[in-house]
């Protein structure tokens, strides 16, 4: 790839924690959602490779970031521009909500809590926030030690493991330091 491909963002999604998605929507298990970063679009693919669905042309700003599948089958993906922030779409692809996250000097990776809350990467700051669904923002996460923090996964235990170059990080729902 030259200097001008697309970043793409993967995730594997886990099953969603609010009960089972209807067959034939985003969001189940084994879904993969790509993020083509400077074309603003993310598109969900089934587990045999079946496109799903796609926001093409469809959403708030441009340099989407993260992405993540939420409980009930919608998805999100932070962004850039306008203004840091969080785009959320129903399972069709439609944005249902769009918020804005100034407490973010540069948007990141995005994952989801069992509970809807969203935990969003700030790079610039070495920090992760905590935004539940009521799109507020809760608590800043951050340790001693903290570099650059990178990808995260939130288990079916809902725990929150960053990655960290060199380290590992995991924090519970409420943002405490499991292990380092």
């Amino acid at each position: 790839m030259g200097p001008s491909a697309c970043l793409l963002w993967l995730l594997f999604a886990a099953a969603p924690a609010a009960g089972p998605v209807p067959t034939g929507q985003s969001g189940q298990s084994g879904d993969l959602v790509v993020n083509l970063y400077n074309q603003a679009r993310l598109d969900v693919y089934a587990p045999d490779g079946t496109l799903k669905v796609t926001t093409a042309g469809n959403g708030t700003g441009t340099q989407w970031i993260g992405a993540t599948i939420l409980p009930g089958g919608r998805f999100a993906t932070s962004r850039r521009s306008p203004a840091r922030g969080i785009n959320v779409f129903d399972a069709s692809g439609t944005e249902i909500a769009t918020f804005d996250t100034p407490e973010v000097s540069s948007t990141g990776d995005l994952s989801v809590f069992s509970d809807g809350t969203l935990a969003l990467v700030d790079y610039i700051s070495s920090q992760i926030e905590y935004y539940p669904p009521a799109r507020t923002h809760i608590v800043t996460v951050s340790e001693p030690g903290f570099s650059i923090p990178w990808g995260k996964y939130i288990n079916a235990d809902d725990v929150l493991w960053v990655g960290d170059n060199p380290d590992v990080w995991r924090f519970d729902r409420s943002g405490k330091l499991l292990e380092r």
